[in-house]
């Protein structure tokens, strides 16, 4: 068997181990805004397990693995989402949450694109979680630590413009890009605390 991409596969591993670990810290009341916040650490969790072994194994299945895990991961910005209209009260905006994941989904697993991911990304954290953090009337705490663990993951673009790395063949940007949003999950996970 011809493994690939393992450095990909290691980084995603940490990712998912962040993400899976903060799930399983995470206990909040029924009913709560925070299960949504431990349902984007569990889907979070499993785009990068499925994602990474779709790098691990890219010789014998192509893109399609990492495909299947991006639409995790695409479900994961759908459940953040959710927790913002559920903090806002704008519940009927769901359909138009839903929709959008259902066709984002369909365009990478037809495209097999990171681009539209990264796309469903930005508008889910630019649109809905940002605004409602800073001016909804959530927990300022929970609210801090979301918006600053945005902020922080900023970062990746700037290391993916500049091609920034330490290694061509380790630590190369995706990877730093990975450990960066590795730190964001704790900062969502931090935040997402403050909720219990």
């Amino acid at each position: 068997m011809i493994f690939t991409e393992v450095n990909l596969f290691a980084s995603d591993m940490v990712m998912a181990s962040v993400a899976l670990l903060g799930y399983f810290k995470l206990n909040p009341q029924r009913e709560s805004i925070g299960n949504y916040y431990k349902l984007f650490l569990l889907y979070t969790g499993c785009a990068a397990v499925v994602a990474g072994f779709g790098h691990l194994l890219s010789y014998h299945t192509g893109n399609n693995l990492k495909a299947l895990g991006w639409c995790f991961a695409i479900v994961a910005n759908t459940s953040i989402g959710l927790a913002c209209l559920q903090l806002t009260q704008k519940e009927p905006l769901r359909i138009i949450l839903f929709a959008k994941a259902v066709v984002v989904g369909i365009i990478v697993l037809y495209t097999q694109q990171f681009r539209w991911v990264t796309f469903d990304t930005i508008f889910t954290m630019i649109i809905l979680v940002i605004p409602t953090h800073l001016f909804g009337n959530g927990n300022k705490q929970t609210g801090g630590w979301i918006v600053g663990s945005i902020a922080f993951t900023m970062l990746t673009g700037m290391i993916s413009f500049f091609d920034i790395s330490f290694s061509d063949e380790w630590l190369t940007p995706k990877d730093i890009n990975h450990l960066i949003i590795a730190i964001g999950l704790w900062m969502i996970y931090i935040g997402a605390k403050k909720l219990e």
